[in-house]
């Protein structure tokens, strides 16, 4: 009977074993289980080719008026960006100083600095004090004044020859219009001097005429220039001496811009040519003010290893300050070849991206990213986008980009 029992476990035993040969390992089962379903699943992210294509009824496209053209490739000048400081030309600053002695008075507001005033405007009144000898120099005085009216008109003269032979150098295409510009404004400049040292050699007239009369009346300091106060170096009330400064005028229009370029990019800048400024960090970074070239004295940084150019502005509504820093646009001697739409073409999102609207068929427009090199009158110089011959839309634009993004129907 034990013997019986023996085999029927060992059997027993036997076919267990078997059983659990058979069986795969657990770590087998585990992976199997993982494979099957895993953990995390990563959609594939749409790319900028996956963008909403906007498409338009025949009839739609005909009352937005869109309309397309290629993108061509054209032989566009070059330019490079530099940082540039905003200065006053050299002599449109005119002090203006006490033509006798006396006590200052004012007729309306008090005269500040920043204060804006025209030609022959009333800034200050002068009441004379004719002491002993104030009388004894007035004589003096008004022979300074004649001989500084001789300097002036000497100087006027001069000034109007430079001007009328920069004019005929350039009716004879040998000269630049920057150069007549400059002796223009030189012009403008001795006229303004010689006005300012007239009026005082005739207030001085006057204060000896009433002196010797008897009565001294009241003198008007007048403005010699439009511009506006910089400096203002009395109060009313204060009693000043002859040839005392009381107050400077500046023009600020036209205004320059000093550029300092490293000396190793002269060469390769075309320095005569006009050039392009714009407002620190400007969109896309393109010019949106004419610059001419403007005569000045060479100056240098040795330590920065720069030379200066300057460049004359337009500056009527005085959006230009002196030491305000702006980019300037110096073209290049060279050209190059670059990408080329109309500047309808292009449309910025509220990121500041710009898109151009590519026709991929028959009234079926899509958002194509670009960048925007610089932007020359009409067009715009691309410096990436889509290849040369794709067609993008010119007109309409802005309806596209409402539609694309929701904005619209």
């Amino acid at each position: 009977m034990s013997f019986g029992r023996t085999i029927v476990a060992i059997a027993t035993i036997a076919s267990l074993v078997h059983l659990g040969g058979c069986a795969p390992p657990a770590s087998t089962t585990a992976k199997a289980a993982t494979k099957a379903t895993p953990p995390a699943k990563v959609e594939k992210l749409p790319t900028e080719a996956d963008l909403i294509v906007v498409t338009l009824t025949p009839e739609a496209e005909a009352l937005l008026g869109v309309e397309v053209a290629a993108i061509e490739a054209k032989s566009v000048g070059q330019m490079r960006q530099y940082g540039g400081d905003v200065t006053i030309p050299p002599g449109h600053a005119v002090i203006v100083s006490s033509p006798v002695a006396g006590s200052l008075i004012v007729s309306g507001l008090t005269p500040v600095p920043g204060q804006t005033v025209k030609k022959g405007q009333t800034v200050f009144g002068l009441l004379p004090i004719l002491a002993p000898e104030a009388r004894a120099t007035l004589g003096a005085a008004k022979v300074d004044a004649e001989g500084m009216i001789k300097q002036e008109e000497v100087l006027l003269a001069t000034a109007k020859l430079n001007f009328n032979r920069a004019e005929n150098l350039l009716r004879d295409k040998a000269g630049s219009p920057a150069i007549v510009i400059d002796t223009k404004a030189q012009v403008d400049l001795a006229e303004a001097r010689l006005k300012a040292a007239t009026t005082r050699r005739d207030l001085l007239e006057q204060t000896i005429r009433d002196a010797t009369a008897g009565s001294v009346g009241l003198l008007e300091i007048t403005a010699p220039a439009d511009g506006l106060l910089r400096i203002v170096s009395v109060q009313p009330g204060q009693k000043v001496s002859a040839g005392a400064p009381l107050f400077e005028v500046v023009s600020l229009n036209p205004i320059n811009i000093r550029v300092p370029v490293y000396v190793g990019d002269l060469t390769k800048l075309d320095i005569d040519a006009d050039a392009g400024i714009a407002n620190l960090g400007a969109p896309q970074a393109t010019p949106t003010k004419p610059a001419r070239r403007a005569e000045a004295p060479p100056s240098a940084d040795s330590l920065a290893v720069t030379a200066d150019l300057f460049y004359e502005v337009e500056n009527k509504d005085g959006a230009l300050r002196p030491g305000q820093r702006v980019t300037v646009f110096v073209p290049l001697k060279v050209a190059a070849q670059g990408l080329v739409v109309p500047r309808s073409a292009i449309v910025s999102d509220f990121h500041g991206d710009a898109w151009v609207y590519e026709n991929l068929k028959p009234h079926a427009f899509a958002r194509r990213r670009v960048q925007v090199d610089r932007v020359i009158d009409d067009l715009a110089i691309l410096a990436s986008g889509p290849p040369v011959g794709t067609k993008v839309a010119i007109k309409g634009v802005a309806e596209l980009f409402g539609t694309d993004m929701g904005f619209s129907k």
